[in-house]
């Protein structure tokens, strides 16, 4: 049974997502609890150090977290990415939930893309498919991985969180190459 506040959206031929339901980012003041600016030769070999050790405190979220914020419809229009970007002046880790729902006619594994600068989780029908914790500065990271998909709806859960610093990179893409059999389907939109 399809519920009644459910909205469907093709998936474009990329095999980009760009409708999601998202919660507000989140930011705040980040001090390391492990290191001192000045033991760095360095500011980007610092903000290296910073980024891989949130992505090291990242492996410890759980999807819980994210029942009971407040999701509302996110479009990336006509561009691949989710992208919240900002210029920091002090460094701020932010954080970013985002959930979309895959609708597939049958039982079937596909081949998924995450794209991202930052640390970002991914579960589908509660289990864990993607840890990409090596967040970066430059170039986008690239993962790839596998996403089964049950008949019928299929939530997919995402967690980013990443240093901001500068004119740091928010931004994520996912991308199911390839799946021209599936579509989009987010709940708890109203419909009118």
């Amino acid at each position: 049974m399809i519920p009644d506040d459910m909205m469907y959206f093709p998936l474009e031929k990329d095999g980009f997502i760009r409708d999601f339901l998202a919660a507000p980012l989140t930011s705040k003041g980040y001090i390391s609890p492990t290191a001192d600016s000045q033991n760095f030769s360095d500011q980007l070999a610092y903000e290296a150090y910073l980024r891989q050790e949130i992505g090291r405190q990242s492996t410890g979220v759980s999807e819980k977290e994210a029942d009971g914020l407040p999701f509302s419809y996110f479009s990336t229009g006509h561009d691949y990415f989710v992208d919240q970007s900002d210029f920091y002046s002090t460094p701020v880790q932010n954080t970013l939930w985002l959930k979309t729902g895959i609708y597939s006619p049958v039982k079937q594994t596909v081949s998924a893309v995450l794209w991202t600068y930052q640390n970002v989780l991914v579960w589908c029908g509660g289990s864990l498919l993607l840890q990409a914790t090596d967040s970066r500065y430059k170039p986008i990271g690239r993962y790839p991985f596998s996403l089964p998909l049950a008949e019928g709806y299929n939530e997919v859960l995402i967690y980013m969180t990443g240093l901001g610093v500068r004119d740091s990179r928010d931004i994520l893409g996912l991308q199911l190459p390839g799946a021209p059999d599936l579509r989009l389907g987010l709940q708890g939109l109203p419909v009118a």
